[in-house]
């Protein structure tokens, strides 16, 4: 049984990664929502959104698979996997329709069920070593799929 925070959590990456609805970020970011990624640091909803967009467009049928989910203060934090194609460009490389298998933690910080900040755990060298290598190494994912 999820509590509300987790459910806006669940529901929010279910939308963003599976069904690929960015509307959904605006009712749950707020405003000034510090973000902190391996890509960088934003504010506010729209840099989540561009963000999502990259992910979307380099890899269109990225599937993201919630393992745990957890709650403790004002803190969700949420382990995953994700699987998706390569088919656009991401971080300079070139499509090269090659699977990827990832994993991955996000921590969400929530006042007033809006998340106010955001921290993002990717290995993004181990998703560019997918893509540049003739047979990557899928071991190195955080969690089983």
């Amino acid at each position: 049984m999820f509590t509300e925070r987790q459910q806006l959590i669940n529901r929010y990456m279910g939308e963003i990664w599976n069904r690929k609805n960015c509307s959904v970020i605006y009712e749950v970011f707020s405003e000034d929502a510090l973000i902190h990624s391996p890509m960088g640091e934003a504010r506010g909803p729209r840099a989540v959104e561009q963000a999502h967009r990259q992910w979307h467009e380099a890899f269109p049928d990225i599937r993201v698979m919630l393992l745990d989910i957890f709650e403790m203060r004002d803190k969700v934090a949420v382990q995953w996997n994700a699987r998706g194609t390569h088919k656009g460009p991401f971080l300079g490389i070139p499509p090269s329709n090659k699977p990827i298998i990832c994993g991955g933690t996000s921590i969400y910080r929530l006042e007033n069920e809006k998340i106010v900040e955001y921290w993002a755990y990717i290995n993004l060298h181990h998703v560019i070593q997918q893509l540049q290598s003739e047979e990557p190494d899928y071991s190195a994912h955080l969690a089983p799929l």
